[in-house]
């Protein structure tokens, strides 16, 4: 928003921390501290909320560290929400990129359970109910508030992946992951 009202003429920088061997001894701070300061410094002038990000991944690749961040909310993940930190040897700041979504007023407590979910997805698919549902938080692709579902990934007749409304047995969202070539 800063930078839309100032026509992009901005660029926001970030480090060095030293990250690296070349950082100075005693200043030199881990990929992930360095990742942590960006976020917790900037993240909310960003939009984000530092606390609901937990490290996923960490990758170096020819000195440039990738760190990603899934977003996980009283303890439940928010679907398709993540934020990627891209970091040099320096600890400067190369990239960032942020899926992060707001869930404010959402309860973490399901008012369906697994059992009647999986029977809602089984119904569906016309086969046994899958195993291992998971819950998450789910912001619907054609926007509107983030709800809270259940997650299922049923191998019946494809590799379907099913979203359940939480509070209401409803179907939110089912697709065909199965890759094909």
């Amino acid at each position: 928003a800063f930078n839309r009202s100032h026509r992009g003429r901005w660029n926001l920088r970030f480090g060095p921390l030293g990250v690296g061997p070349g950082a100075e001894a005693g200043a030199r701070l881990s990929v992930k501290e360095a990742a942590d300061a960006f976020l917790r410094e900037r993240g909310p002038g960003l939009g984000l909320d530092p606390r609901q990000l937990r490290l996923q991944l960490s990758r170096t690749n020819a000195d440039v560290h990738h760190l990603l961040f899934e977003q996980v909310v009283e303890g439940v993940p928010v679907e398709f929400a993540s934020v990627k930190v891209h970091l040099e040897e320096s600890g400067a700041l190369l990239g960032y990129s942020s899926s992060f979504r707001r869930v404010a007023g959402v309860s973490p407590v399901p008012l369906v359970s697994e059992a009647a979910a999986a029977a809602v997805v089984a119904a569906d698919l016309g086969s046994r109910a899958p195993d291992g549902g998971r819950l998450v938080f789910f912001p619907p692709p054609s926007g509107g508030a983030v709800r809270l579902a259940w997650k299922f990934r049923s191998e019946s007749g494809g590799s379907w992946v099913y979203y359940v409304d939480a509070r209401d047995a409803a179907v939110l969202l089912r697709y065909d992951d199965l890759r094909r070539q």
